[in-house]
């Protein structure tokens, strides 16, 4: 459940309103990447390197790599 609320959730950040993306960015990151996150998600070390530099300019497509690795997951 929370893959796939995960993956919700970027999608909302790629399509939604662009003046909310650091909320959503750091919404995103308060429930599923932070240490001790209530819906934490399983990403490898290296997409964690690569998402964690990205949300300190965030942007529509900061969660990319963290949002495929989590797909592919839920896809097998």
């Amino acid at each position: 459940a929370e893959n796939l609320s995960f993956w919700e959730a970027c999608e909302e950040l790629r399509y939604g309103e662009q003046s909310r993306i650091a909320e959503i960015v750091d919404s995103i990151y308060q429930q599923f990447l932070a240490p001790g996150a209530t819906r934490w998600v399983n990403i490898d070390s290296k997409t964690m390197e690569r998402t964690l530099e990205g949300i300190k300019t965030p942007h529509r497509y900061v969660m990319d790599d963290a949002q495929m690795h989590i797909y592919m997951l839920m896809k097998k």
